[in-house]
């Protein structure tokens, strides 16, 4: 069983659709049936973590017989952007005016006339008011602190403790192997790619360009970002993916890797040549953020596998490259220090000091090699007549396939089989077998759909 895709964007806004037509429904806490809007809300939002899996381990998904949708990580990461969705309703707590009521009579003598204030006013009131009591009056403080000013929704969709503490684990799991297995990459192949990947006509040469060279992220550098020339060897940034962690969700200075110039140029020829590509059967620009993601991560992902030949690299990879050379070069020990610099080039907030690590389990070579030509990437074969496998080429391997008894390799030889029999002209690719079921493929892992098509000759490794 594995993790199914998930439309983030529309359920969020189907949910918030239903929490403001639960909230609005006054007649529901009437004739006696007070608090059944907040009971109308909470059965909202069980019924929405349910079906993104409550952050489930496969193993918990599979004894109570349940599908599993997200990874844990990914199911924490999805509550949080619910929350900030209920965050910009700016609406209170159907209970905060009373809750604020019962505090101003406890406390007559004191003047919490900042509580009266409407959203989004009252959230930095109350922090003024927290601020002003701390050390003053323990008791107010404490009302104060308990006072839950935000809809009913925002509190009901936090995740459980066990998987925030699953997730934090796991987390923290990772950094520790990726600061003891460390991965060297030779400074003269990152010189290399900076120097011969600029003058590509292919949108996943150009993508790892322009990462390499700015540091920017997969969908920064495919869709939301854009480069301005700032001073010397520095650009304007602007429309970074992730602004939990910054108050300025706006431009701010970077400096490249490469010519200011040479990078906006070979940007506007990534946007240009992805304007005209089609995934999943749509317009690029009709994609979203979700959509580029399962599109583009595969490819891009083998890419840099190839050029830095080794399973171990990822596409993300190249962010803490840039990181690394652009240290090197700019960092100044004498103004800040090298995490705060770190956290300022990745684009986290300047008191966040700690996601930086992640990206420091790099290690950068001057060992002199001989450096593999970097191959353009081409697009898979496009099928044709003469070349497309039919209906009877694959079921000439049914007992070849039955008899390895490789689950996974029958699970794709029957997609296939009932696909050609529905539509004998469908193109047989790893792409295709490998886009999630709502999307019309499999949903397949790509050590499968390799081996299955090695096996049935629509494929071969070079």
């Amino acid at each position: 069983m594995t993790a199914q895709t998930v439309d983030r964007k529309k359920r969020i806004t189907d949910f918030i659709n239903s929490i403001n037509n639960i909230t609005s429904n006054e007649e529901l806490d009437k004739k006696g049936l007070y608090g059944k809007r907040h009971k109308k809300i909470k059965e909202e939002c069980d019924n929405e973590q349910r079906y993104l899996g409550e952050g489930r381990t496969k193993e918990q998904s599979d004894n109570i017989g349940k599908n599993h949708k997200l990874a844990s990580s990914t199911y924490v990461s999805y509550l949080t952007d619910y929350r900030n969705a209920i965050l910009d309703l700016n609406q209170k707590g159907l209970n905060t005016d009373k809750d604020i009521n019962r505090i101003k009579k406890l406390y007559k003598d004191i003047d919490l006339s900042l509580l009266n204030a409407s959203m989004p006013k009252l959230r930095e009131n109350l922090e003024t008011l927290k601020t002003k009591y701390r050390d003053i009056d323990q008791g107010l403080y404490s009302q104060l602190h308990k006072l839950r000013i935000e809809h009913h929704a925002y509190y009901s969709m936090r995740p459980k403790i066990d998987v925030v503490k699953r997730v934090k684990s796991k987390n923290a799991d990772n950094l520790i192997t990726k600061h003891t297995v460390q991965k060297v990459v030779n400074e003269a192949r990152i010189d290399q790619i900076l120097n011969e990947l600029s003058s590509s006509d292919h949108w996943v040469d150009l993508t790892i360009f322009v990462a390499m060279a700015s540091g920017r992220r997969a969908i920064e550098t495919l869709k939301t970002g854009s480069f301005k020339k700032s001073k010397k060897n520095h650009v304007f940034f602007e429309g970074q993916a992730k602004t939990k962690t910054r108050d300025d969700a706006g431009s701010f200075i970077i400096p490249v890797l490469i010519t200011p110039k040479k990078l906006i140029e070979a940007h506007k020829r990534l946007k240009a040549i992805l304007d005209k590509e089609i995934f999943y059967d749509k317009s690029f620009n009709d994609l979203t953020n979700d959509e580029i993601n399962g599109a583009t991560a595969g490819r891009l992902n083998n890419k840099v596998k190839s050029i830095f030949d080794g399973d171990e690299f990822v596409f993300k990879d190249l962010r803490a490259l840039y990181a690394k050379q652009a240290s090197t070069k700019y960092h100044d020990p004498k103004k800040e220090s090298l995490a705060v610099f770190y956290s300022s080039l990745l684009g986290h907030s300047e008191k966040d000091i700690a996601t930086q690590l992640s990206y420091q389990g790099l290690v950068i070579s001057n060992e002199e090699i001989e450096l593999a030509k970097i191959e353009r990437t081409t697009d898979e074969k496009n099928y044709g007549e003469s070349d497309q496998k039919t209906l009877k080429h694959i079921e000439s391997f049914d007992k070849e396939i039955e008899g390895r008894k490789g689950l996974a390799e029958m699970r794709i030889h029957d997609f296939v089989k009932k696909t050609l029999r529905s539509n004998p002209d469908t193109a047989i690719t790893k792409t295709f077998l490998g886009k999630p079921k709502a999307m019309g493929g499999l949903g397949a892992s790509r050590p499968a759909i390799k081996k299955y098509l090695n096996l049935v000759g629509i494929y071969e490794d070079k």
